[in-house]
């Protein structure tokens, strides 16, 4: 099943790519595609072997799919950001009913790292950045901070040797952090590519170690 599950999701990140580059019109429809993905195959695991602490990941991910249509569009960014910060709400429920013991020194460095890059990325924001964002944008970066401490408690508590939890959300904490460059500081050419790989390869080792 992996093996169909990867090609599906090369096929589909490719598409992805091609279409936020040459489609605009078809991107609304190729963005969600490799979340998709994961969400069917995952859920198809599921129903085979159900577990029921399993569903904290599906849902997680449609409330991601949800979120990737949302911030297509600029006036749809607080949905888009809602979303995301749910489905992390739920990846961290998954880890704290692991019965995890949290990390004291992870949670340390990720949020000095976290304030550093808030207060960094206050001082730099370019003129369109409208100051009523930065209390949402606040809180969903703490949250994500959170869920990365969790991830890495998780896995070092499991004493998993893949972290693939860990991987997943470091990850979706890089592309995250390139989508606020972007968006709030400077444009670059190439950056959005390594926004939707960084954030595809995030969800993808989220479920991954999910199995």
């Amino acid at each position: 099943m992996f093996a169909i599950m990867n090609g599906f999701l090369a096929v589909t990140i490719l598409l992805s790519l091609y279409c936020y580059y040459r489609s605009k019109k078809l991107y609304f429809y190729a963005k969600p595609l490799p979340i998709l993905t994961l969400i069917i195959f995952r859920t198809i695991s599921f129903v085979q072997n159900p577990n029921y602490i399993d569903l904290l990941i599906i849902f997680a991910l449609i409330f991601g799919m949800s979120g990737d249509l949302f911030i297509i569009f600029d006036d749809k960014f607080l949905f888009g950001l809602a979303s995301f910060l749910i489905g992390h709400v739920l990846y961290i429920t998954y880890f704290l009913l692991g019965d995890i013991k949290l990390n004291i020194y992870a949670a340390i460095i990720i949020f000095v790292a976290t304030s550093v890059t808030l207060v960094g990325m206050y001082f730099t924001k370019n003129k369109e950045f409208n100051n009523k964002l930065i209390p949402p944008i606040i809180v969903y970066t703490l949250v994500l901070a959170f869920a990365l401490v969790a991830a890495i408690s998780y896995d070092l508590t499991k004493y998993s040797n893949l972290r693939f939890f860990s991987i997943g959300l470091g990850l979706f904490f890089i592309s995250d952090g390139l989508l606020s460059l972007d968006k709030f500081i400077k444009k670059f050419k190439f950056t959005y590519i390594f926004i939707l790989l960084t954030y595809y390869l995030a969800q993808t080792f989220i479920v991954y170690g999910s199995f």
